[in-house]
């Protein structure tokens, strides 16, 4: 039981010292695998002391604190996606973009846009946290449903049905 109390505030000790790498470069942030081996701790309980400390696991903190890195640059300097991306650690702009665009709701360059137009008495905040519209097909009319024809082939086809 004594052991067991040592290792718990190791643990927390541990964490401490991942998230403050993660927090000071997201760019070189080393990997989970490098800091469980670095900081000799059993990776499950790495991985549940960090989530119970933080809400998220060690890749989606990551992830966050990149994101928000990302739009602080986006704000606050005249570089490129381009170069924004590579100086976070990603070697594909494209990436970026996409996961950008995932977390926030807006491309790089439509969130730039935004606070551009913002600082310029344009237009509110963008709601932190908020998850993008996913924009689905609009729903056909009853008459023009959709159907599944399964045929010799085994592979599913849509067929709109006709009101004739």
């Amino acid at each position: 039981a004594a052991a067991e109390r040592q290792t718990v505030p190791r643990i927390q000790e541990v964490v401490r010292v991942a998230r403050l790498a993660l927090e000071d470069d997201p760019a070189s942030a080393p990997s989970v695998s490098q800091l469980v081996a670095d900081l000799d701790v059993s990776r499950t309980n790495f991985f549940r002391v960090f989530k119970e400390q933080t809400g998220h696991s060690p890749y989606r903190y990551h992830l966050q604190l990149t994101v928000r890195r990302a739009e602080e640059m986006l704000r606050n300097s005249a570089l490129s996606v381009k170069r924004i991306a590579l100086t976070l650690g990603f070697r594909n702009p494209y990436h970026f973009s996409k996961l950008f665009k995932n977390k926030t709701g807006l491309s790089p360059s439509r969130y730039r846009e935004h606070w551009i137009a913002r600082s310029d008495g344009g237009g509110p905040e963008p709601e932190e946290g908020r998850s993008p519209r996913r924009r689905g097909r609009a729903r056909e009319a009853p008459e023009r449903a959709a159907a599944t024809d399964f045929r010799s082939t085994g592979t599913a086809r849509r067929i709109r049905s006709r009101d004739t």
